[in-house]
């Protein structure tokens, strides 16, 4: 049927058409019974009042006749569109997709494809991967060619930016197909443009080292396209592999001959991607470095995209380091980009900062409304889910934490064993949890999921140093001095800090390691570290948290001189815990002061 609207021109060459004075009549008919409405400002252009009248109409007719008039309309709209047909892409590629089976499928391709890309620069990318599948259907049965691989490419590029990271693995194979298409073919030109593409965070075998490791023998070594490809290959290394210095020495080369050529789209893209390989392998001033300088780069080029990656890194590490003010303002901006350029990891992830901030200020209602907006877009993020969980066990939503737990522990059984978020996550969140409510019931299976990170043939540092938080909680909550001193030393580097996505102090769990050695005095230093650092920053809950904890270590000593310094971080404790709701603290140092 025609479209919603439509003029008298498309109406006289439909098939079996009325004559012009016929035609007035029944428009004017129609006018009268309000089933249409003229357009203003456009003589001879109507529309229908209500879109169930142009479906009731359209399904009135015979199929074969429907398609027919598809086909008159496709090519009527072809025509009056003239030089215009890109701006109405989408609108001809409709019509002739319903009218493929007598007019062929060559203009439903084209303009399919341009409805893509239209989608696509409008950050509209799952109505771009709709036209771009729309066209791959219209080409299947057919053999490979170039005009297949630039829609599988175009397909890949909306996929990268659309789906969640669990679900890129068909849109990897058809990377792969695309590349391999080009490679094989000769076409260095668009094999090195599928190699150079940026990549979303993907983890486990994806074949993709391979794939530029091909791509890079295609090209000379100082090339800017091996620039582009290096950019990839140092990511992959650092994330995928835990190859730190092989991806240092891919981004320095790639950002040499970037430098080499002058092109500062690289030279940003690489020190965003080589910042959040810096804080992948807990290199904390490395990551400010790099991003500060990626920062710099993209606000005097209005590149939002790189600016959105550069304040997330500068967001984490000055939430990291105690600096609350500094961490909002970059995590807001970055919230606002990726709420404008729509990527979807990028929308989850820029909630998951924002998340972190208000828990560790104990802005409970905020940090919800994030949470759950963030597992709307990515339903399976283990960091969301694991602080979530936290967040509802310590304001006594015991059910509610129990529904996040299980939903981490199923997106972790889902997923593959070794160094990954999944189970890293699970393994410092159970252990968390017990802390919390005083019950050991799932230790061993918090304990089974550390080990699983810790015994993969890669290692990955961030998501070691959650194993070993993991493991840490568990050697103080069992009292086992041996497995405390084992942790201690792998942690002692994250003194100063507050745990990565964590509500937890590094100096809090040092000195409860200490505590569990009978090292009271390293305890102690690290306690009154904790405290400094929370109160300085605004970690409330944590600095509740962590007095509770520093008036029980003062008491299992059992000087008398301490006591009164005991008391008094109890009195605190309670008291920042019953201002802010922790409900699951304040039971415990009630039920404490008791006994």
């Amino acid at each position: 049927m025609i479209g919603r609207e439509f003029g008298l021109d498309q109406l006289a060459k439909l098939p079996d058409g009325l004559s012009d004075e016929k035609l007035l009549a029944a428009v004017e008919e129609a006018l009268a019974a309000r089933v249409v409405e003229e357009l203003p400002a456009a003589v001879g252009r109507f529309r229908f009042t209500h879109a169930l009248v142009q479906e009731t109409l359209s399904t009135e007719l015979s199929t074969t006749r429907r398609v027919r008039v598809h086909a008159v309309i496709a090519n009527a709209l072809e025509q009056l569109y003239g030089d215009d047909v890109e701006l109405h892409a989408a609108e001809l590629a409709y019509h002739f997709a319903e009218a493929v089976t007598v007019l062929g499928p060559e203009k439903l391709i084209r303009y399919s494809r341009l409805a893509g890309e239209l989608a696509y620069t409008a950050h509209a990318y799952e109505d771009a991967i709709a036209h771009f599948q729309r066209a791959l259907t219209a080409k299947e049965g057919t053999p490979m060619d170039d005009e297949t691989a630039g829609l599988l490419f175009a397909l890949v590029r909306s996929e990268f930016l659309a789906r969640q990271r669990y679900d890129l693995d068909e849109a990897l194979a058809r990377l792969r197909r695309a590349f391999e298409y080009y490679a094989d073919a000769g076409d260095t030109g668009h094999a090195v443009e599928v190699a150079a593409h940026p990549i979303p965070p993907v983890w486990g075998e994806t074949q993709v080292p391979q794939l530029l490791s091909r791509a890079l023998a295609m090209v000379p070594s100082d090339s800017l396209d091996a620039g582009h490809i290096l950019a990839n290959v140092g990511r992959f290394a650092g994330t995928n592999d835990g190859d730190y210095q092989g991806a240092c020495d891919a981004f320095e080369r790639s950002l040499a001959n970037a430098r080499r050529h002058g092109d500062e789209t690289l030279e940003r893209s690489v020190l965003a991607l080589a910042a959040r390989v810096d804080w992948w392998h807990l290199r904390w001033e490395e990551c400010v470095t790099k991003s500060s300088r990626a920062l710099e780069l993209a606000q005097a080029a209005n590149d939002q995209q790189t600016e959105m990656y550069a304040r997330a890194w500068l967001a984490r590490n000055a939430a990291i380091s105690g600096d609350l003010p500094n961490a909002r303002a970059h995590a807001t901006i970055s919230l606002e980009l990726a709420d404008r350029l729509r990527e979807r990891y990028w929308l989850a992830t820029a909630r998951v900062n924002s998340f972190w901030l208000d828990y560790l200020e104990g802005d409970w209602q905020a940090a919800r409304r994030l949470s759950d907006a963030g597992l709307r877009l990515q339903p399976q993020d283990a960091r969301n889910l694991g602080l979530r969980t936290l967040l509802e066990y310590q304001l006594g939503e015991a059910a509610e934490g129990e529904a996040f737990l299980e939903r981490l522990l199923d997106a972790m059984r889902a997923t593959a064993p070794g160094s990954t978020v999944e189970h890293s996550e699970a393994a410092a969140t159970l252990a968390l949890v017990g802390r919390i409510t005083g019950r050991h019931e799932r230790f061993d299976v918090a304990e089974a999921a550390a080990q699983t990170v810790l015994s993969a043939s890669i290692h990955i540092p961030i998501f070691d140093l959650h194993a070993r938080i993991g493991l840490a909680v568990l050697a103080a909550e069992r009292s086992d001095a041996a497995a405390a001193e084992e942790q201690y030393p792998e942690l002692e580097g994250q003194s100063g800090t507050v745990l990565i996505l964590l509500g937890m102090a590094a100096d809090r769990l040092l000195g409860l390691l200490a505590l569990t050695m009978e090292k009271f005095d390293t305890a102690f230093a690290h306690f009154d570290a904790a405290l400094s650092f929370c109160d300085r920053s605004g970690y409330r809950p944590e600095y509740a948290r962590t007095a509770r904890d520093y008036a029980s270590a003062l008491l299992t000593r059992g000087q008398l001189s301490e006591q009164e310094r005991a008391t008094k971080l109890h009195a605190e404790a309670l008291a920042t815990a019953s201002a802010l709701g922790m409900s699951a603290l304040e039971e415990r140092i009630i039920a404490e002061a008791r006994s």
